[in-house]
């Protein structure tokens, strides 16, 4: 994981005194610069999916089915850190989660803005803005924090942010 998104974790998890005890990080494969946020949720229980087997996966598990795997409300926070710009339907994956995130669960996100540039793989389809952060991918939660970030080592915009479901 970037940097900047593992030091957002501990910023926000200290700052609001968040500590969810069952947690599911969607895209949780290490590779390249990204090293999963495990780390950060000492004493949790945590579990890493991808959709292909990895470093720091778990399971392997397609983010469209997350009903078939995981029971409704399960999971006290829900990671997608440097995800959403790889899924083409983001919207259908947020349905997901919806469905597995309990009631006052935590959305942690780390998402690329305008000025991050395309790496495709497995595919890239996203830049988003604030607005969007907050209209689209928190629509239903309480938007705990947002800030504009910059990768560690070549200082890209992305933006980190922590949502709680109403």
């Amino acid at each position: 994981m970037i940097e900047a998104s593992l030091t957002f974790i501990d910023k926000v998890n200290k700052e609001f005194s968040l500590d969810p005890k069952i947690i599911i990080d969607i895209g949780s494969m290490d590779r390249n610069l990204k090293i999963g946020a495990r780390a950060q949720f000492p004493g949790s229980q945590y579990i890493g999916i991808d959709f292909e087997m990895g470093d720091n996966v778990d399971f392997v598990i397609d983010a469209y089915e997350l009903k078939k795997h995981f029971k409704k409300e399960y999971f006290d926070a829900v990671l997608c850190l440097h995800l959403f710009e790889h899924i083409a339907k983001p919207w259908k994956i947020l349905k997901q989660i919806d469905y597995i995130l309990s009631q006052d669960g935590l959305l942690y996100i780390s998402i690329p803005t305008i000025g991050y540039p395309l790496h495709g793989y497995p595919g890239d389809y996203w830049r988003v803005t604030e607005q969007c952060v907050r209209e689209v991918i928190f629509e239903g939660y309480e938007v705990l924090f947002i800030e504009h970030a910059k990768s560690t080592y070549n200082k890209h915009p992305f933006i980190n942010g922590v949502g709680r479901k109403l």
